[in-house]
């Protein structure tokens, strides 16, 4: 076994749960069995957030936090997404243009569905070009987040971490405003860092990114000033997984 296979397993099913925004409420009895559909390989716009309302086939409304996995379209134009359902806690497919309201996940803000659908669609889960950043993102947030206890200290270091990429790494100041906005957004699964620690042992700085996340995992572990055991026994195990990349 490989240490992508033993950090799979590690890991589980863990995912990051959003919670209803402020001023938003889930639909208590959501019933649509004949919509559930098997999950698709997750894209770049796997991982982002947000509250929608839905109207189904029958016209039936309800409200729901949702995370995207897929979205599909043809010619530019977003038509289906693929997300997990939090209410339903299963994967759903969900035509766009019947998403009659969409706000963030975190703050409750109002948002153009289409809009944002076609930024996803375009650019991913952080709505920039730079798709290794998306990447390094959905770990890092995984780490801060999977265990259901988002510290404010921890929101600040993914602020830092984020400038500090863009300082290494290179960027422009619409690319980093965009990532900063869109980044508490984000609620990867256990297969979006399996999925985006497989594409950084293959890229191109593959070394210099490693050891940006081990060093940023840190960060994020000693944010809050607690060490849950649960917590320290991936961390250890992503931990040594970065390690052999740096290593290679």
């Amino acid at each position: 076994m490989d240490w992508l296979s033993r950090l799979s397993e590690e890991l589980g099913g863990r995912k990051v749960i959003p919670l209803d925004p402020p001023g938003r409420k889930s639909t208590e009895h959501i019933v649509e069995a004949d919509d559930v559909t098997l999950a698709g390989e997750p894209d770049e716009a796997s991982a982002w957030s947000a509250f929608i309302t839905y109207t189904s086939a029958e016209g039936e409304e309800t409200s729901r936090v949702i995370t995207l996995r897929r979205i599909s379209g043809s010619f530019g134009a977003p038509e289906l997404i693929g997300a997990h359902c939090h209410k339903r806690d299963c994967y759903r497919t969900f035509r766009v243009d019947r998403i009659s309201s969409m706000a963030c996940a975190v703050t409750g803000e109002e948002l153009d569905p289409v809009e944002h659908c076609i930024a996803l669609h375009r650019n991913g889960a952080l709505k920039i070009e730079d798709k290794v950043l998306t990447r390094v993102m959905r770990i890092l947030t995984f780490m801060a987040r999977c265990d259901g206890e988002f510290h404010a200290l921890e929101g600040e270091a993914l602020d830092d971490i984020l400038g500090r990429y863009f300082r290494f790494f290179g960027g422009d100041d619409n690319a980093y405003e965009c990532a900063l906005k869109e980044a508490p957004r984000l609620a990867p699964s256990s297969s979006d860092v399996i999925k985006s620690l497989n594409y950084l042992r293959k890229a191109p700085q593959r070394k210099e990114l490693a050891r940006f996340v081990l060093n940023s995992a840190g960060t994020i572990i000693d944010a809050d000033g607690r060490h849950a055991r649960e917590e320290l026994v991936w961390a250890t195990e992503l931990s040594a997984a970065l390690k052999q990349v740096v290593d290679a």
